[in-house]
């Protein structure tokens, strides 16, 4: 098998299941339904490294694969490069476009194209969901008094507690040097407010600790439900407000919801 031999998984945006799949990748990828299931299984990299490899024997070889991703009007598509386990292939500059390279979550660029999707399944499915900006309230303080790295482990952990305890159908990106964004999937009022006690109970078990040294980390939320009627640009200024007010009140871990 050489490099110009491949196989494709083609996903519906309108109807967001797979409407394409080969054969091959039907065992690897058999508990991947929908767009979020497979990226939520490639940024998770468990299906790659414990069930991959094992399953993709090609005539008694191992083979192995890189891909590319294809954002089209009505559809998604993943096309696979299968390569010889033998290869040293790293497929740095798609996952240089997909994650956050310290906190291994969604990038800015990634994020957006998730909410716009987001935004219309919310619409044909008459379903609100809810879109949280978090912000480190005092991370240049930490980066001027305690140094860039500090602030490095800062931001890393803080996305390491959000992969937590957000579930695979929820969005988790770095949207800024000092703020992540998280988008809860189907999730009304009083969902979030749940979501929002487990995660402020998370943060408080935190000890932040770099270099022997503990220190304190503020965030600050600002929280907004989807409207029918929503852009992008719209709930991400409601959300940019909501969080500049949090932080205005001076109070440690504020949830501002509008």
């Amino acid at each position: 098998m050489n490099l110009t031999q491949t196989r494709k998984i083609i996903f519906d945006k309108n109807t967001n299941e797979i409407v394409k799949n080969d054969e091959l990748f039907q065992a690897l990828f058999d508990q991947c339904i929908t767009l979020r299931d497979l990226t939520s299984c490639i940024i998770k990299g468990e299906c790659f490294e414990e069930r991959f490899l094992e399953k993709l024997i090609i005539k008694n070889i191992h083979y192995q694969f890189i891909y590319k991703t294809k954002d089209e009007e009505d559809k998604f598509t993943f096309t696979f490069f299968l390569l010889p386990c033998t290869w040293n292939i790293i497929n740095t500059q798609q996952h240089k476009q997909t994650f956050d390279f310290l906190t291994q979550t969604y990038t800015k660029e990634h994020l957006l194209l998730l909410l716009n999707q987001e935004l219309k399944w919310a619409v044909r499915d008459k379903k609100v969901f809810s879109i949280a900006l978090i912000d480190i309230t005092h991370l240049r303080n930490i980066n001027e008094m305690l140094g860039k790295d500090t602030g490095d482990y800062t931001i890393k952990r803080l996305g390491q507690l959000f992969k937590e305890n957000t579930r695979d159908s929820d969005i988790v990106g770095r949207y800024g040097g000092d703020k992540f964004l998280l988008v809860l999937h189907k999730t009304d009022i009083y969902g979030t407010i749940l979501y929002l006690e487990k995660i402020e109970n998370a943060f408080k078990e935190i000890n932040f600790v770099f270099n022997d040294l503990n220190f304190d980390v503020e965030i600050s939320f600002g929280i907004t439900m989807s409207k029918e009627e929503d852009s992008t640009e719209d709930v991400l200024k409601r959300c940019t407000d909501a969080v500049n007010e949090a932080k205005k009140s001076n109070k440690e871990n504020i949830k501002y919801v509008i």
